[in-house]
């Protein structure tokens, strides 16, 4: 997935330098962007959009244009894909090599532990119960 950018353009390439140096030194990931190094293109992925613009601007900085969104980045901005947590003991690869999970007795079958037996649900009706209700 594309990292969210925003580019620059300076008046000069000590404007944007500094820019540049002002950027990296708050985490930011600058790059430059252009010949004459007079565009930066700014990483704002998880990071704070104001500040970005705000010191872009004191170095005489203007913004060139905002990329065209691509449809995962959309979805991601809607439903925040990305910050979904899978825990832990969901995601085991370890269990299918390990014998003790899939050993089984052979005095019974797979269906000896169903929830219904547990729960004490032996009827044939699945406590259902008979007969029409109007």
């Amino acid at each position: 997935m594309e990292a969210a950018a925003i580019r620059f353009r300076f008046l000069d390439a000590a404007s944007a330098q500094l820019a540049f140096d002002t950027l990296e030194e708050l985490g930011y990931e600058p790059v430059y962007d252009g010949h004459y190094r007079m565009e930066l293109q700014i990483h704002v992925e998880k990071r704070d959009l104001t500040s970005a613009i705000e010191i872009a601007e004191v170095h005489s900085g203007t913004l060139v244009e905002a990329g065209a969104m691509t449809e995962s980045a959309i979805v991601n901005d809607a439903y925040n894909i990305d910050l979904i947590p899978i825990p832990a003991h969901v995601i085991n690869e370890d269990w299918a090599d390990d014998d003790r999970y899939a050993w089984a007795a052979s005095s019974h079958d797979d269906l000896a532990a169903r929830e219904e037996d547990a729960m004490g649900w032996n009827d044939d009706t699945n406590q259902f119960p008979g007969g029409i209700h109007i």
